[in-house]
């Protein structure tokens, strides 16, 4: 049978993609590119290269330990990455290793990076992911209070806080707008805490 349809991968035409993202996003945003769920049928040892090539992409995201260590791999020059979903207890003494950042979504989490960032004898880049009302994943402000915040504040020298972040599910519908609008207060009042906690995240994902 014979194909009606194929991908054509354009170093030029990515290019021009990047630099209208940011004109629109400003020069005080970093921009992550997502190359989760194999590039999203791209081919990740295709896309990924071929981005990394144009010298505009600083930062790419992707859901598992798999798929870090795929782009990892197939990267010629380092490129930080970040994973945003699953990563086993196994996985994070390479992500520490390779300085590769994580998503902490609970206090086990939490908990092990640190153990495994002491044994190392190397700090762990890791973001926290908070709970804002999606109810689905994050660390919610009961749990930050009352075990999040001491772990942080006893184990400094053990992480480094790359950001916070949040799960803003169905931003692109209008429908969710007043969910979205709750989400973003409730986030800004918890970044405002890690403040006061004089922990300071150094980015906000949105």
């Amino acid at each position: 049978m014979r194909h009606t349809s194929q991908i054509i991968l354009s170093r030029k035409a990515l290019a021009f993609n990047i630099d209208f993202l940011e004109k629109e996003m400003g020069s005080d945003v970093l921009i992550s590119y997502v190359v989760k769920g194999n590039a999203y049928g791209h081919g990740l040892e295709m896309y990924a290269p071929l981005a990394a090539a144009t010298g505009r992409v600083k930062h790419f995201s992707v859901f598992s330990a798999d798929e870090a260590k795929r782009l990892y791999n197939c990267l010629v020059e380092p490129v930080p990455i970040m994973i945003m979903g699953f990563i086993s207890h196994k996985d994070l003494a390479w992500a520490i290793e390779h300085n590769i950042e994580f998503f902490v979504s609970d206090v086990l989490r939490l908990q092990e990076a640190i153990k495994t960032a002491r044994q190392l004898n190397k700090k762990a880049l890791i973001h926290i992911e908070l709970e804002t009302g999606m109810n689905r994943t994050g660390v919610n402000e009961a749990a930050l209070f009352q075990e999040v915040f001491p772990l942080l504040q006893a184990h400094r020298e053990w992480y480094h806080l790359k950001g916070l972040c949040t799960h803003f599910a169905g931003a692109e519908n209008i429908a969710n707008y007043v969910r979205l609008s709750k989400q973003k207060e409730v986030f800004s009042d918890l970044r405002r805490q890690f403040e006061q906690q004089n922990l300071h995240p150094e980015s906000s994902h949105h």
